[in-house]
């Protein structure tokens, strides 16, 4: 979605899914919720996804894929760090694994970029890279993806697994949420895994 990024530990933003719901209380902080309850709450990326509250705007629970966004990564050819769902979490509870399938055949058919992929869902994550089977879904979703003329395909297509070039990341707000999320981070299967502890834990 933006080719650059104020975010100091990125380099852009890509937002295939759009929404999400309160996790835990660090979500009481999200500017993304914040912007989609406000200025670009009549987006069609973000129409619905949130209510109004006393305190501000809250996520609904909603999800979106926005098909219109899933080729973004082939088309910036200078490579660079991408932040994989700034504007929702790619693991929350409404996203089906086949939106996931095709974030993810997406990443893999542009591996010159490095995908950092953030979420509060350790578990949903590592169930998910872990699964049985889970790098043939992906190949599978990729080809109904060029099938219907939104992304191209490589000639010569990465058959590792884990994909070498996507970080899998969880934030921690507190020690509670550290206890309870890093355990799952450390046996999911990643190229490279990362923590974003806001405030810094105990």
């Amino acid at each position: 979605m933006a080719e650059k990024t104020t975010i100091e530990w990125t380099e852009a933003t890509w937002n295939p899914i759009t929404g999400c719901s309160i996790a835990s209380p660090g979500c009481k902080n999200c500017y993304a919720m914040v912007l989609a309850g406000t200025r670009l709450q009549h987006h069609p990326s973000r129409a619905g996804l949130t209510k109004m509250s006393a305190a501000g705007p809250v996520w609904t629970g909603a999800t979106r894929l926005n098909v219109e966004w899933l080729a973004q990564p082939q088309q910036w050819r200078r490579p660079r760090q991408i932040f994989v769902c700034a504007h929702g979490d790619l693991f929350a509870e409404s996203v089906p694994e086949h939106w996931i399938d095709q974030v993810f055949a997406v990443m893999r058919e542009a591996p010159w970029h490095t995908y950092q992929v953030l979420t509060k869902r350790a578990r949903r994550m590592r169930e998910y890279l872990s699964g049985g089977g889970r790098f043939e879904m992906i190949d599978q979703a990729a080809r109904e993806l060029e099938k219907q003329a939104l992304i191209r395909l490589l000639d010569d297509p990465l058959d590792q697994w884990p994909l070498p070039h996507v970080w899998c990341g969880v934030s921690a707000e507190d020690q509670a949420r550290s206890d309870d999320r890093l355990p799952d981070l450390k046996v999911t299967p990643a190229a490279r895994r990362f923590v974003s502890s806001e405030p810094l834990l105990e």
